[in-house]
């Protein structure tokens, strides 16, 4: 599971978007955790597209326009959220991770085509409201090379 997640954000990566992680330490049983980040994302009005509760992995995709302007258009815009809850070796804790990204679809008579989008301020804020939620202590953006910033 750990390897579709990084095949799914080179994915979105690769079409345009650059993806946005954050961490946070998860002092809650592991169960507790995964129920917390579910809890999280209905309550923010996105729809959960993927779980494996073994592996502690959930994505969700929430569109943020409108009917009219898709109709109008073709296009759609969503937000999503991939949420991880794993061992962190260095600690022997856990962590959360949560990653925010966009994705713009475009319908058309010959088909549709996705394309990866920076996230927006909304998709980032609700990754870190969700680790504030469901997470202990201070909230990390995570850098490209995989090192954690602390997040003001």
């Amino acid at each position: 599971m750990k390897r579709f997640a990084i095949t799914l954000l080179s994915f979105l990566a690769a079409c345009g978007g650059t993806p946005v992680s954050y961490l946070v330490s998860a002092p809650q049983p592991e169960d507790a955790s995964y129920a917390c980040a579910l809890r999280r994302i209905n309550e923010l009005g996105y729809n959960i597209t993927n779980v494996n509760k073994e592996a502690r992995f959930i994505t969700a995709d929430k569109q943020t326009t409108g009917k009219a302007f898709k109709l109008w258009t073709g296009a759609e815009f969503h937000d999503q959220l991939t949420v991880s809850i794993f061992g962190d070796s260095a600690s022997g804790g856990r962590k959360m991770r949560v990653t925010a990204a966009s994705v713009s679809r475009q319908s058309n008579l010959f088909g549709t085509s996705t394309e990866g989008k920076p996230p927006s301020d909304e998709g980032k804020r609700n990754a870190n409201d969700l680790l504030i939620a469901c997470g202990s202590g201070p909230v990390s953006k995570q850098g490209s090379g995989g090192e954690a910033a602390a997040q003001q």
